[in-house]
Order: structure tokens, then C-alpha cells, then sequence
């Protein structure tokens, strides 16, 4: 009468015990993956987080944005007419849930440049490999000015830029 109910009560203690040990076990196997997480977050160099952050930047930035396309235009001796931001619009469709991914927003941009064709096929390069993510929509292309034997047109840029939110 006396051990049965205490029998009882050690192998309840004993199941609790086994219940414990296995949840430990998995908290120690976590604390050992984020570690490992850490450790891997914290050898990316500053140069590379510098370079990350500018392919797809927390927060779209006018001022630098207008920055980084005049910079490209100058270095392919074009000169930046005018730029436009139209519109800041939610990210995408997620595929899996059908229902639009709010992880990104999109910037449309539209700025005119004047120069030479050459010239803007090199700035379109140039633009193609910098490491801002940027998708042209539409390019229109008119006639500016004749100066001797060059012609110079005015190209018009339409494209989409990201960051997030």
C-alpha cells in the first residue's frame, strides 16, 4: 500500500525526467546552430554588408539614388537632364502563397539624359553591372542636337529600383 503510490509517483518523476533531458538536449543543439550563425554573421566583412546594403538598401534614398545615376552618366561624359520619381509600390506576388510579398517595395524612376549613342550604350553597360538592382521598362530615344559632324540625342530611361521595407 505504501510503495505502489510511491512507485508510481518515481516513474512520473522518471517520465518528466526522460521529457526534460530530451528538450534539453534540443535547446543545446539550437545554442550550438546559432553560434554557428553568429559566428558566420559576424566574419562578412564591413565591405561586404557596404555592398549588400547598396544592391538592395533598407530605405530608398532620393538624393543618393539621383547621386549614383548622375555619377554613372559623368563617367560616360553624358549630362542628366532631369530625374523623376513616380511612385514608391508594394513588392511583388509571392509564388507559394498567391498573395503579394510586402518584403520590398518598388521605386519607379524616370531622368533624361543627353548625349552621344555610343555613349548611352556605355552608360546602359554601366548601369547593367553597377550593384544596385535595376530593371529598365522603357527607353525613348528623340533627336537633341546637331554640333558639327555629332548628333546628340535625348534618351529617356524608365526603370524600376528596389529596397526594402
Amino acid at each position: 500500500m505504501f510503495l505502489s503510490p510511491k512507485l508510481d509517483t518515481i516513474n512520473g518523476l522518471r517520465l518528466k525526467l526522460a521529457d526534460y533531458q530530451v528538450k534539453l538536449d534540443q535547446v543545446k543543439e539550437l545554442k550550438t546552430n546559432l553560434n554557428a550563425m553568429l559566428s558566420s554573421y559576424n566574419a562578412i566583412t564591413d565591405e561586404d554588408k557596404n555592398r549588400l546594403d547598396k544592391v538592395i538598401p533598407e530605405k530608398f534614398n532620393n538624393v543618393a539614388f539621383a547621386a549614383d545615376i548622375n555619377g554613372i552618366a559623368f563617367r560616360d561624359s553624358m549630362t542628366v537632364k532631369s530625374i523623376t520619381i513616380l511612385d514608391q509600390a508594394s513588392g511583388g506576388v509571392d509564388t507559394a502563397s498567391g498573395y503579394p510579398d510586402k518584403s520590398y517595395r518598388t521605386v519607379t524612376s524616370i531622368f533624361t539624359l543627353v548625349g552621344q549613342y555610343e555613349q548611352f550604350t556605355k552608360f546602359l553597360r554601366d548601369l547593367e553591372s553597377s550593384l544596385r538592382l535595376i530593371d529598365v521598362r522603357s527607353i525613348t530615344i528623340k533627336e537633341s542636337s546637331k554640333s558639327g559632324l555629332s548628333l546628340f540625342y535625348e534618351f529617356s530611361v524608365e526603370m524600376d529600383t528596389y529596397h526594402l521595407r
